[in-house]
């Protein structure tokens, strides 16, 4: 909360607020750490109020455009490791919704309604990610002087929704990713044979380079991963034949393992576009509802249903925590239903067979015994324990003999 002398701290950094000539209330960094110059440029703002003049760095805020403020952003995010990312956010959408609009005058309204646009046309975590940068531009413009602190206040006001509420588990059968190759040819058929051998994202995977790939030893190094950690993934039978197939004739191994046909850099998107192509796809194969990203869900659900334990699906997956793996575990009703039938039945009765026999230690007689429900006459006895073990040779076969009739006309 501000100070009645209109200072206040803010991090590190003294801040200002005052009313300015206009009669609009006004925050403003004094970019120090000491209160001592905070006090002397609260005080030129005071005079320059009571002289009727508003203040430069005020109205050059006031007039920088959007666009402006997404070129001095990009440039700041260029070495984060995911500035690829917050680069196509800002050029793709951000940029083109706000456009050259004032930093300043840029109400509620419209940033609750670039976020109502995202939720309608992506999933909520992809809405989330756009609005956090949108965040994060306008901290920044507040810090650069560009954006006040009411705009500041106006975009943390949206509250996101949750990802929980709206995660979803979409894989694809063995039948259903034969019927997506099948009608798949090119690099997108060996993206998506990448995607379903791996579980890696559509930005790893183009992303990767062949510097990265050890055919001689079988893993592909995952550098530049969502969780900030590399990690390696095993390569397939099927991976190793498409790799190797990709690899022949390269000379000197071209830099991508997937790279743009026209630049042959770093490939933007998956052929066709973004999803245009691999679209087509599912629809061809008659797949409804699937998103390039559920070829990874489909992975660590086979994973899964084929018994693989959390943990080494968790580290195939590139997961920082194993809570995130378990989103992954759910499992096809048919699998569930295959995992109680193995609990044993506790209210039928147990068939006793015919020739079942029952083999104890006789202290009386110092002796084993081997004894049968329905004929209770001693069968054997001997001296010592080994000699009544060879004489009872025959009822232990025949115990097990009746144990086995037993478990194979249950199964049927």
């Amino acid at each position: 909360m501000a100070k009645k002398d209109g200072i206040y701290k803010r991090g590190k950094t003294y801040w200002i607020t005052y009313t300015d000539a206009s009669g609009k209330r006004r925050w403003e960094s004094s970019k120090s750490q000491y209160y001592a110059a905070a006090d002397k440029l609260l005080a030129i703002r005071k005079t320059e109020t009571a002289q009727g003049k508003l203040p430069e760095i005020l109205a050059k805020r006031e007039r920088t455009p959007f666009s402006e403020l997404a070129e001095k952003y990009i440039e700041f995010c260029a070495h984060q490791k995911n500035s690829r990312d917050k680069s196509n956010i800002v050029n793709n959408f951000l940029v083109p919704y706000f456009g050259k609009k004032d930093v300043s005058s840029i109400k509620i309204s419209e940033f609750e309604s670039f976020y109502s646009k995202q939720l309608g046309s992506v999933s909520t975590s992809t809405a989330n990610r756009r609005f956090a940068t949108l965040k994060n531009m306008i901290t920044k413009a507040a810090d650069w002087g560009f954006a006040s602190d009411e705009s500041l206040k106006a975009v943390r006001k949206i509250k996101l929704h949750s990802e929980k509420e709206t995660w979803r588990l979409r894989y694809l059968s063995h039948e259903e990713a034969t019927e997506l190759l099948n009608v798949c040819s090119g690099d997108l058929r060996d993206i998506v044979v990448m995607a379903l051998s791996t579980g890696m994202r559509r930005g790893e995977i183009l992303d990767l380079q062949w510097n990265y790939v050890r055919l001689d030893v079988g893993f592909i190094y995952v550098i530049k991963s969502k969780g900030a950690e590399s990690r390696q993934v095993p390569i397939s039978p099927d991976l190793l034949e498409m790799l190797t197939r990709r690899s022949t004739g390269i000379e000197d191994q071209a830099e991508y393992v997937f790279p743009s046909p026209v630049s042959g850099g770093r490939r933007e998107s998956v052929p066709g576009g973004s999803s245009t192509g691999f679209s087509t796809a599912c629809k061809m194969a008659g797949i409804e509802n699937f998103r390039f990203h559920d070829l990874r869900h489909t992975f660590a659900s086979w994973l899964v249903m084929a018994g693989v334990d959390l943990t080494t699906v968790s580290r195939l997956m590139g997961h920082k925590s194993l809570a995130m793996t378990l989103r992954y575990s759910h499992l096809a009703p048919g699998h569930l239903h295959s995992a109680v039938k193995t609990i044993p039945t506790f209210n039928s009765p147990v068939e006793t067979p015919k020739y079942s026999y029952m083999i104890e230690w006789s202290e009386a007689d110092n002796s084993y015994l081997a004894k049968s429900p329905q004929f209770p006459q001693l069968i054997s006895q001997g001296n010592t324990p080994a000699e009544a073990l060879k004489s009872i040779e025959l009822a232990v076969t025949a115990e097990a003999s009746a144990q086995k009739l037993i478990e194979n006309q249950r199964d049927n």
